[in-house]
């Protein structure tokens, strides 16, 4: 495959690997427990981080100085990354009646009759490119285009999702590719017929799975992705639980209480809430992945945070879909971990996810710096926000398969740059930097990322933009026309 003649093989052509270990002198490093101004990185040939000091070592030579902020990449956990063509297309009211995500469906299930393997390749390449921009280092691709254009199987089950390792591989992005089980069109119902491309069979899920694992390939992991109680049954899941667990596991991620009507239908014909079933029919662990639990009570919430699973919050995708607000304080109360998505990318700046986030729960419990919220300890809110998008402890390893979202010895070298010259940065030092970036608009601060060792984003330019967003856009003039 060539991009223009710039990419050959879905890779960047102009970003080599680590020749030698990689020190550099940072302006200003995050860390668990404060920044260090400066502070100093060493990387590995492997791209993981060897060392990391807020005292120079003994005869340090940096190879690089890095001015500004610099943060880990931050996990995207929930992504769908050919909604992001649909984006900005569903916002027109129709005469009469009620207009939520079951009418916005129908939009997307239209347009995903259209996508094939290069129409995929071609919007997630511009996706992903994009979450570099915004932050992102590491995305959770939840991916049920799996048929072909008839609904057929591929020779090879897993021609679809290839598609998108070799997008984020085009980028530079590191990618959990999460393939789908999907087996209803409701509870107890049959597959409609524009729900054909979306069945795989739970050893063809797994085997896609493994096979994105075990690649030779330091960015691309695997994990399964039960779709939601109204797609699989629960013997459904523990059935693919088992399978995938016997090739070694990893992160499962699954829909759940998104939309009230969701919770009452399984309530109704299942006897109890989706995330009851899970909890009391399948089993939560730390691989496990929530995705929105938008409509959880504070007794299931109690049981993921027992569990030590993870809930993937998509704020702008929930607030355009109009789902609801999580109750972020009970859960966060109970000790519970989540995390940041974008889902259908109605925006792929997570500086924006977060502000979203927040200001929803501003808006929820009439009071400010929610998050932030504590035992009477004085905290900033951005920080506190960056910090949980992140994960404590590694705990984001489980759902993402990869050592990402932080800044440590053993971990992937994922960094962005936040640069301190930007108007909404102006005269902000570490302790209020994160707060800015993150509840104050204008263009975006991110300057540098780096993925593995590797820079992606230098001065906000990718040495593939060029070549992506052309291909992107005649992908999209093809398939849906000047509207």
């Amino acid at each position: 495959m060539e991009w223009g003649g710039v990419l050959e093989a879905g890779r960047p052509a102009s970003i080599e690997p680590l020749t030698h270990p990689w020190r550099l002198q940072v302006e200003h490093l995050h860390r668990p427990t404060g920044w260090a101004s400066p502070g100093y990185l060493e990387i590995g040939h492997d791209g993981l981080i060897t060392g990391v000091h807020a005292v120079a070592p003994v005869r340090w030579q940096p190879d690089e100085h890095v001015e500004g902020f610099v943060i880990p990449g931050i996990p995207d956990l929930h992504s769908h990354a050919f909604h992001r063509a649909i984006a900005g297309r569903t916002e027109c009211r129709q005469p009469g009646g009620q207009d939520d995500l079951w009418t916005w469906r129908r939009a997307m299930y239209d347009f995903a009759t259209k996508v094939g393997p290069d129409e995929l390749r071609d919007i997630a390449a511009m996706v992903y490119l994009e979450l570099l921009r915004g932050g992102s280092t590491q995305v959770g691709e939840f991916h049920y285009l799996h048929r072909d254009l008839d609904g057929r199987v591929f020779a090879d089950p897993g021609t679809m999702a290839w598609a998108l390792v070799d997008a984020a591989s085009t980028v530079g992005i590191g990618l959990t590719l999460l393939p789908v089980l999907y087996r209803h069109g409701g509870i107890g119902a049959p597959l409609r017929p524009e729900q054909e491309r979306f069945r795989l069979d739970v050893d063809e899920v797994v085997a896609v799975a493994a096979a994105a694992r075990d690649r030779d390939d330091p960015l691309v992991t695997g994990g399964v992705a039960p779709h939601s109680l109204r797609a699989t049954t629960t013997a459904e899941i523990r059935a693919l639980l088992d399978a995938w667990r016997a090739t070694g596991g990893g992160p499962v991620h699954i829909h759940v209480a998104e939309r009230v009507e969701e919770v009452d239908e399984c309530r109704a014909r299942l006897g109890a809430s989706p995330i009851r079933l899970l909890l009391d029919e399948v089993g939560l662990d730390r691989d496990w992945c929530l995705v929105h639990a938008t409509h959880a009570t504070t007794e299931e919430l109690a049981g993921v945070a027992a569990a030590g699973s993870t809930v993937a919050l998509c704020p702008m995708t929930e607030a355009t879909l109009a789902d609801g607000l999580f109750p972020l304080s009970a859960f966060t109360a109970l000790g519970g971990r989540w995390g940041i998505g974008t889902d259908g990318h109605h925006t792929t700046d997570v500086a924006t996810e977060l502000r979203c986030l927040e200001l929803g729960q501003r808006l929820r419990e009439g009071r400010r710096n929610v998050v932030a919220a504590s035992d009477g300890i004085r905290r900033h809110t951005g920080r506190a926000l960056l910090d949980a998008a992140l994960g404590t402890d590694a705990s984001m390893d489980p759902v993402v398969g990869a050592p990402v979202g932080r800044i440590d010895v053993g971990a992937r070298a994922d960094l962005v740059v936040l640069d301190g010259r930007v108007p909404a940065l102006a005269a902000h030092g570490p302790e209020t930097v994160l707060d800015a970036w993150i509840l104050s608009g204008g263009p975006s601060p991110v300057r540098h990322v780096m993925v593995g060792g590797r820079w992606r984003i230098r001065d906000g330019h990718h040495p593939a933009e060029d070549a992506v967003l052309a291909r992107y856009r005649a992908t999209l003039e093809r398939m849906i026309g000047r509207g």
